[in-house]
């Protein structure tokens, strides 16, 4: 009996270790990391994209985390050591972008349960449009020196007048080429010619945008021979005079046209004139 009751003990014993290994195994389960792998691909012709920049993020205690990896030579990643829980995924390239999904999401979505192992994750990025072309004055010489944009994009052109700007998604825009005029008096000339002013004129030959024609890029296009012709016109002077300045107050004026403006000094007696206004 006293041999049958210790072999009891130990039975109980053992089954007590067991239970609490068990026990202190399963927490520990709940925690365990997840892991993402996969590959970033151009959507357009399948090839791999090298050092892409893959990000997950989720909200985490209120903030957002984020975890990221590089693509290698044959576009993969891998991400590990993940909490458990529902991210979304995005890939960044320069001269990419990633498309939106069908609801408008930033990104794919990722759950992982713990320890999970996701390991076909693709990514596709479309390469980035671009527009390049000529801005030429009205007798069709190139312009140095002018500001060609489209909403959120711009360049400046060379000696032959040439632009390009890149890094532009598929969408349809109006080009804008803006000359760089000084707010100065027009040029004294004894040669008989007529100082050429020109104003900001969008593609082709417009001073008001609802008038323009805008140009279309399809994904990874490079639109070419856009040409500008600028518009031609006088030079506006606006002048008058400032009344109730105290003696010896200095002052300056502003004339503003949506985002731009043009300013100068009022002179000691109150008079002021401003040059080179574009109309509107």
């Amino acid at each position: 009996p006293i041999y049958s009751m210790g072999k009891a003990h130990g039975a109980l014993c053992a089954l007590f270790g067991l239970t609490g290994i068990a026990l202190a195994q399963g927490p520990a389960a709940e925690d365990k990391p997840a892991s993402v792998a996969g590959v970033v691909l151009n959507a357009l012709t399948g090839v791999p994209v090298l050092r892409a920049h893959v990000v997950l993020w989720a909200m985490e205690g209120g903030k957002q985390q984020q975890y990221g990896a590089m693509t290698d030579a044959e576009g993969k990643f891998s991400i590990a050591n993940l909490p458990a829980g529902s991210y979304r995924a995005r890939a960044e390239r320069v001269g990419f972008f990633l498309q939106r999904e069908r609801n408008g999401g930033p990104g794919t979505e990722v759950v992982l349960s713990p320890g999970g192992e996701k390991r076909d994750l693709t990514l596709k990025l479309l390469p980035t449009s671009s527009i390049s072309g000529r801005v030429l004055d009205a007798e069709g010489n190139p312009m140095e020196g002018v500001s060609v944009t489209v909403p959120g994009q711009g360049g400046t052109t060379d000696d032959q007048g040439r632009f390009r700007i890149g890094g532009l998604m598929p969408a349809k825009y109006r080009v804008k080429a803006t000359p760089a005029n000084l707010p100065l008096p027009p040029e004294v000339r004894t040669d008989g010619t007529t100082e050429a002013h020109y104003v900001p004129s969008y593609y082709p030959n417009s001073m008001e945008a609802k008038s323009a024609s805008r140009v279309e890029v399809q994904a990874g296009e490079d639109l070419q021979g856009i040409e500008i012709r600028l518009v031609r016109m006088p030079i506006v002077r606006v002048s008058g005079a400032i009344t109730g300045l105290p003696k010896g107050a200095s002052a300056s004026l502003e004339l503003r046209q949506g985002l731009t403006s043009r300013g100068t000094r009022v002179k000691p007696d109150g008079t002021f004139e401003v040059w080179r206004l574009d109309p509107g």
